[in-house]
């Protein structure tokens, strides 16, 4: 049996419809060939092959918006690594402190803040989470001391803060609530 029977039958089968040779050998070369282009724009390289023109990240070798990773060593030691997509900050970026600890993490959508960022002290413990949405505070964020009790809580909206505020000492107790209203304090109630 030959490769035009074969797939004839397995077509004829799964489709009901006769598939040409030509046809099934060019969907296959499509594919494969569309495979190798996204894998070759997905790699990893140093932020110093990168160039910034028009906002948008060229890798200087090729001159097209670059796709993949790009990190960056000082010393030896990972200091950054950021996702790229078609020439975008697209997915997390991530900033390490000299131990090698996380510093900063950020997600990012088109070139914007956008998600969750994680801000650490260097022992690895979390300082802050705020919540993004395209590159304005939006939403919830929490404030730590640095062993991990919170130090203050409330929401922003483009940057502002909004509505009630709590905050607390070091010893976990409420010191205080603020209640904003488009930036400015409204309420005060201190513990």
């Amino acid at each position: 049996m030959n490769i035009k029977s074969i797939s004839k039958t397995y077509f004829t089968k799964q489709t009901g419809n006769t598939f040409s040779t030509m046809k099934l050998i060019k969907s296959f070369l499509i594919i494969i060939l569309m495979g190798n282009i996204a894998f070759a724009q997905n790699k990893t390289v140093t932020h110093d092959s990168l160039l910034l023109e028009s906002k948008v990240y060229l890798l200087k070798s090729s001159r097209l918006p670059f796709t993949g990773t790009a990190i960056s060593y000082n010393n030896g030691q990972k200091v950054i690594e950021t996702q790229y997509i078609n020439g975008k900050v697209d997915g997390v970026e991530i900033l390490y402190f000299n131990n090698g600890n996380i510093e900063t993490e950020s997600h990012y959508t088109e070139g914007k803040f956008n998600g969750i960022m994680k801000n650490y002290y260097s022992d690895g413990s979390l300082k802050s989470e705020e919540m993004y949405k395209n590159d304005y505070k939006n939403g919830k964020s929490t404030y730590f001391f640095p062993f991990n009790r919170k130090e203050k809580e409330g929401n922003y909206e483009d940057c502002i803060e909004l509505g009630i505020w709590t905050f607390w000492d070091e010893n976990g107790r409420k010191t205080a609530e603020i209640d904003y209203r488009d930036g400015e304090v409204v309420r005060e109630v201190k513990y």
